[in-house]
């Protein structure tokens, strides 16, 4: 079944259900039913509109995207990346400045979950702020420097200062003339975004990208939602390095996919993660069987339990679980300095305005 079909019948599943609940509810229970598909808009419904950034006037043709044009925007290493998840209907359209010769070209793809669009930048985003060939952890070149700098667009987005050509080692990719070019990249909900502007200075250049990418912003209703990648941000954790794991989380089974970070406290260095299950049942399943696996000894006193282990590696790990949430540090850093890494995290779980949050699950836990 092709996205476009999938999307038209998950189209007709929303009106259906709008259709049974206004039926058995009124119309108050209909305004609560549409809360929940506030979101339910496309992509193309999130590119600006004609002369809505300055005097840049949109093309006629709106161009739908499929996996081979993913590739070729993005490169093979980026499409490799893409094979986990779903592209659904992925859209771009090329925006022109009067006379000047200038273009933009917005090109917005939908990942279906904001898991996978996180996946994607933040995989974007370690090569970008790390050059180091091929990408992996401790292979970075201090002395290289990084080929991208981030900025506040959606959730987060990087300005490419230096942008790679075709058959490049690059995750960005772009004609021959790439001197000429600058490249926003971002990710706000299920959406990846890049704009790419060509024929001006680098200064009017990053400009109308910033201009653009602010547009797109609020067009979506909450950038950013994705709560495993916000609860690992404290202090200690190294800015920019959360990154999905789309399986095997530590490399472990019971931890099927999440999030982790880089961790630096005062005794040592770490590793922060998250992993979040379906249900409730399931992630209690799983906390104990790497309980354990890990020789841990639980103290249920804390959330919905903590303990303290080790890993097959030897590396210390301690973890908690919040609902259906799997939290931990694995870190070999004195005992008090580690609870309070994960005190700060479980802090961050708790629900705000505008914030997503870790619910703690069944009542228990706070």
């Amino acid at each position: 079944m092709s996205p476009s079909t999938r999307h038209q019948l998950h189209a007709v599943t929303i009106a259906a259900a709008f259709l049974a609940f206004a039926l058995v509810t009124g119309c108050k229970g209909l305004q609560e039913l549409k809360k929940l598909t506030t979101k339910g808009y496309m992509a193309p419904d999130l590119l600006p509109a004609d002369r809505e950034v300055g005097s840049w006037r949109r093309g006629a043709k709106v161009a739908s995207i499929g996996s081979r044009g993913f590739q070729d925007s993005w490169g093979p290493r980026m499409a490799d990346r893409l094979k986990p998840w779903e592209l659904s209907k992925s859209v771009s359209c090329v925006y022109r400045l009067g006379a000047t010769g200038r273009t933009l070209t917005v090109e917005i793809f939908d990942l279906a979950r904001p898991a996978a669009a996180f996946d994607l930048y933040s995989y974007a985003r370690f090569r970008a702020l790390r050059p180091s060939g091929d990408g992996k952890e401790g292979e970075a070149d201090p002395a290289q420097k990084p080929i991208a700098r981030v900025t506040k667009v959606g959730a987060q987005g990087l300005l490419y200062d230096s942008v790679m050509g075709p058959g490049s080692t690059g995750y960005v990719r772009t004609g021959k003339k790439a001197s000429g070019e600058r490249v926003l990249v971002f990710w706000a909900e299920r959406f990846l975004f890049k704009l790419t502007e060509r024929g001006g200075n680098r200064a009017s250049a990053e400009t109308a990208l910033v201009a653009f990418g602010s547009a797109i912003t609020g067009r979506v209703k909450q950038p950013f939602e994705l709560a495993e990648v916000y609860v690992l941000q404290i202090p200690g954790e190294v800015p920019n390095s959360e990154r999905y794991v789309p399986g095997d989380l530590l490399g472990r089974r019971e931890l099927p996919a999440g999030v982790v970070a880089d961790w630096k406290g005062k005794s040592g260095r770490g590793t922060l993660f998250i992993s979040v299950f379906p249900k409730f049942k399931k992630a209690e399943y799983a906390f104990e069987k790497l309980r354990r696996a890990t020789g841990g000894v639980l103290s249920p006193t804390y959330e919905n339990g903590l303990f303290a282990g080790r890993l097959p590696s030897g590396s210390p790990i301690t973890c908690f679980r919040r609902g259906t949430a799997i939290i931990g540090l694995v870190a070999a850093v004195e005992v008090k300095e580690r609870m309070a890494a994960l005190e700060q995290v479980r802090k961050r779980c708790v629900a705000r305005p505008g914030i997503p949050a870790i619910k703690p699950g069944e009542g228990r836990g706070k």
